[in-house]
């Protein structure tokens, strides 16, 4: 690690003897420090076991009365600029020893109340107009949230009449520990509606918007002990990732994975301690192509076959990615995403096959048969799983491509975000590629003699310079 550079971490007037602050994908970022009193780095006042147990007292006090403490961490590098951690303080501790005291603190970013959101109390039926109107239909998965929710929030406050006086005033209070965090929320989906098209989802049927609506009212409600467990839920769903809080966006973003890879990515350019590569998982046939089944179960194909007078049932559609001709590798086979199976469930129930109809009676009514049957497995659900396909071959060729890197502290490094690195060895070579960096922790550590820093970096859909994964 290099001393050359002089970084700092301050948190208020307190001296830092430690500190790290971690930041990765579908969470939000973490900091621990340790400080002390006394005016110079590595040299302690005493503190008497009275002041001891009176601060750990305040703490305690602070932790149960739902009010942490909320301090600013400011790391600089002394290179790149400075990094500021707004943070709730979740474990305080502290220790000691002759002639000394240390004070541990363990924090979140403050956009982490959204993890106490509780949407499950949000119960009703939301009316058909409000299931298939436009601004719940939108391509944007964020901007249906952002409609979805509010609708959910003014219905049940419509309805709400619970004779149980104990469980109406219980819910009320949940409503309104969830209004804050909720205007965090907010401002999370209002960033992310840029990122988080799919125009896919936009040529869906009305019928179809209000099951894929119905899906997701369903996940949201299933939130009772961790929001981000909804989040984590809908990005794996939709092919999506969750950007943690950052100065230009202070509750994060969701961002489509797809599109992070096609994209031109940033620049980075950091002198590397050490290095661990990996190109992904070793596979005795390489990955080829992704098939999704299940497109249509109950599809009849024309002309096909007769069996005791009716027609024979077709093999299910196949979308793959990529199209077209291939030779050798591996096959690898998924489902439709949830949502779409929730859809084809529903329009299957609804088709207009009259009872009784048998043999030859039903052979002369299949061309109807056919016709009910095939209107809803459409296009648009075809395409929509042609994204789902793409998404999910993405994920398998590069998830686990990664690099863990050692570097100078460089606090300019964002998890979430994809970067071209050009990362410079000490002996003057340099190693050239892309890839999204999941996680991120930036430590220091101050002596009488100075500071001592770093970042640890981990990639993931690492592209080596001169391969490209193909992504039409």
């Amino acid at each position: 690690m290099s001393t050359a550079r002089e970084p700092t971490t301050t948190v208020g007037s307190e001296i830092i003897d430690m500190a790290s602050i971690n930041s990765k994908t579908g969470t939000f970022p973490q900091v621990s420090y340790t400080a002390h009193d006394g005016e110079d780095r590595g040299k302690a006042n005493p503190i008497n076991a009275e002041e001891f147990i009176s601060a750990l007292a305040d703490d305690q006090r602070a932790a149960f009365s739902g009010t942490p403490d909320i301090v600013a961490v400011n790391m600089v590098d002394g290179k790149t600029g400075g990094l500021t951690l707004p943070a709730m303080i979740t474990s305080p501790s502290y220790s000691t020893g002759v002639g000394f005291t240390g004070r541990k603190r363990h924090g979140v970013h403050v956009s982490a109340v959204m993890i106490g959101i509780r949407m499950d109390i949000y119960t009703g039926v939301l009316d058909k107009e409000w299931r298939e109107n436009s601004t719940a239909s939108a391509t944007s998965i964020a901007g249906r949230l952002k409609a979805i929710i509010p609708d959910m929030i003014s219905e049940w406050l419509a309805s709400t009449s619970d004779p149980n006086e104990l469980t109406r005033e219980t819910k009320m209070s949940i409503h309104r520990q969830n209004i804050p965090r909720m205007a965090v929320l907010e401002k999370m989906l209002s960033d992310s509606e840029s990122t988080t098209k799919i125009e896919e989802l936009g040529k869906l049927s009305a019928n179809d918007q209000i099951s894929l609506n119905d899906w997701i009212v369903t996940v949201l409600r299933s939130s009772k002990q961790n929001f981000m467990s909804v989040i984590q839920t809908l990005s794996a769903a939709f092919h999506l990732l969750y950007q943690p809080p950052s100065a230009e966006y202070p509750a994060g973003r969701l961002v489509k994975i797809l599109d992070l890879l096609t994209e031109d990515p940033e620049k980075l350019s950091i002198m590397v301690v050490s290095e661990q590569m990996s190109a992904g998982p070793v596979r005795t046939l390489p990955l080829t192509k992704v098939v999704i089944t299940g497109t249509s179960t109950t599809e009849y194909r024309e002309g096909g076959d007769m069996k005791d007078g009716r027609p024979t049932l077709g093999s299910s559609n196949v979308v793959a990615y990529p199209e077209g001709e291939f030779e050798g590798g591996s096959i690898q086979s998924f489902g439709m995403p949830p949502y779409l199976s929730s859809i084809v469930k529903v329009n299957a129930n609804g088709l207009n096959l009259e009872p009784g109809l048998t043999g030859s009676n039903f052979a002369s009514n299949v061309g109807a048969v056919r016709r009910d049957m095939n209107t809803y497995i459409t296009e648009a659900i075809i395409e929509v799983c042609k994204y789902h396909a793409k998404g999910v071959y993405a994920n398998l060729a590069l998830s686990n491509a990664q690099a863990q890197l050692t570097t100078e502290l460089d606090v300019s490094v964002r998890a979430g975000r994809r970067y071209e690195v050009t990362a410079t060895r000490k002996d003057g070579s340099d190693m050239i590629f892309t890839g999204v960096v999941t996680n991120v922790t930036h430590s220091m550590k101050n002596g009488q003699d100075g500071a001592v820093a770093s970042s640890s970096i981990r990639f993931a859909y690492l592209e080596a310079k001169g391969f490209t994964l193909p992504l039409d």
